[in-house]
């Protein structure tokens, strides 16, 4: 008569069993039993509820079907019936010294469908402001059935001012008939290619030390601004200039002591640039005149 060991195996998060079946003499049979019904990738399934990848949150029993050549459903079938998946690119373009550029944002799908396939997109300051940097852009993006690229465009103000590159982002949202990859917030990168305008640097009375060339911290407020703009930070005496975005010098004068006021009520609304220079270095700073 074989005596029978009963293993009662329990399917409990991060708990593993294992155990041998032996016959009546005590000798192993070889019977390996193993259990693991962990979820990994939290989302809501074990591998015992039958998860078959449970490194991806996206697979799980009754997980949307996509078309990206993975058993998203855990049916045992691939892209059956699949729902295509919206990826959009990042982009980036050179500033430029006046007017306006393109940016351009291309959208995919991963597979063509049979329906029409729509979504929803909004641009985003993010380092950059729609306010002097770019024109703010809302809108829908429309695959026609069989269709499976689509490319927006984003229009980047150029200007002369010497700055960081900066970002702005595109943000997706509401699709139809598809889905929408990760995050769906991509970036616009503006990249500034303006150079540093700088002179001979001062000697010093000794000639042997080179002043520093260290920059004054200058503000202007309000910004954006209707007819006064007050001007901070620029000593007492420098000239400045304020030049349109194309760099032409509308305004010339000298700064006051502290915080001083120029009437900029004759320009008409727009982006301009107070420019002056602070020992041997170009300082720009932008404004929008409304």
């Amino acid at each position: 008569m074989m005596k029978i060991i009963i293993v009662s195996l329990l399917c409990l998060s991060a708990l593993y069993v294992r155990n041998t079946v032996t016959n009546v003499s005590g000798k192993n049979t070889g019977i390996s039993l193993r259990v693991s019904c962990t979820d990994n990738d939290h989302d809501g399934f074990t591998d015992c509820q039958g998860d078959c990848d449970d490194n991806n949150p996206n697979a799980y029993p009754g997980a949307p079907e996509l078309c990206n050549g993975t058993d998203d459903d855990c049916d045992g079938a691939i892209d059956e019936q699949c729902v295509p998946v919206i990826d959009i690119s990042d982009a980036f373009v050179k500033e430029g010294n006046s007017g306006p550029k393109a940016m351009h944002f291309t959208f995919s799908l991963s597979q063509a469908s049979a329906q029409v396939v729509t979504v929803k997109y909004t641009t985003a300051d993010s380092t950059a402001s729609h306010l002097s940097d770019y024109v703010k852009k809302q809108g829908m993006v429309t695959f026609q059935p069989g269709q499976t690229s689509k490319t927006i465009a984003v229009t980047i103000n150029g200007d002369m001012v010497n700055e960081p590159n900066e970002y702005l982002k595109l943000r997706a949202g509401f699709a139809t008939n598809a889905i929408l990859l990760n995050d769906s917030s991509n970036l616009g990168l503006i990249k500034n290619d303006d150079a540093t305008t700088t002179v001979a640097e001062n000697i010093s009375s000794t000639g042997n030390e080179k002043k520093s060339n260290r920059s004054m911290s200058a503000v202007l407020s309000p910004n954006p601004v209707k007819d006064i703009l007050t001007v901070s930070g620029i000593k007492e005496g420098i000239a400045f200039s304020i030049c349109n975005a194309e760099g032409k010098q509308l305004l010339q004068q000298y700064a006051g002591s502290g915080a001083f006021q120029v009437n900029i009520s004759q320009l008409a609304a727009g982006l301009y640039i107070i420019k002056f220079m602070d020992r041997g270095i170009m300082q720009s700073l932008k404004f929008i005149k409304e």
